[in-house]
């Protein structure tokens, strides 16, 4: 009896992980972040909203809009990427590495200037609830604007959910 049930334990520990999969193939999950940009002597609060769809359940397609302002500069980040995530290893909660490219505008006193850039990083998803998913992100920005080369760094939280 006893090797029955801890049979049962594991398989229903099973189940319930795989329902709830961080990514998902052919899922389109939406939401938004907040968080600090530092680096080059800029400090500054962002946020926007971010696009994740699943191409298979390993890899997903990340986008995300976000701006911040600092000394009457408006930093704005397009950028897109893919995101690893490691789901199968840990469950409900599930580290991610992520790398793309950035659409970075500089709006300043004076002035306006646009470049690309790339970036990289790191994150952890915690799938809270079959279709909300927490996110804290960190990812390293470079990219060069206004004559100077911008390394930063990013750390974001955010909260998503699979309308698709």
């Amino acid at each position: 009896m006893k090797k029955f049930v801890i049979f049962l334990v594991i398989c229903l520990f099973v189940v319930a992980s795989s329902s709830v999969c961080l990514a998902k193939a052919n899922t389109l999950s939406v939401g938004g972040v907040f968080g600090s940009f530092n680096g080059e002597g800029i400090s500054t609060t962002y946020g926007g909203p971010v696009v994740h769809y699943g191409i298979m359940d390993e890899l997903d397609i990340a986008g995300r809009y976000e701006a911040g302002s600092y000394w009457g500069t408006t930093l704005s980040f397009l950028t897109i990427g893919l995101n690893y995530n490691f789901y199968k290893v840990t469950g409900a909660v599930s580290p991610y590495v992520t790398a793309g490219f950035a659409q970075v505008y500089a709006n300043f006193p004076g002035g306006f200037e646009s470049t690309s850039g790339f970036f990289y990083g790191v994150g952890l998803n915690w799938r809270l609830v079959d279709q909300f998913l927490l996110n804290f992100d960190f990812r390293s920005h470079q990219a060069t604007y206004a004559g100077f080369t911008l390394n930063a760094t990013a750390i974001s939280v955010g909260l998503m959910a699979d309308i698709l």
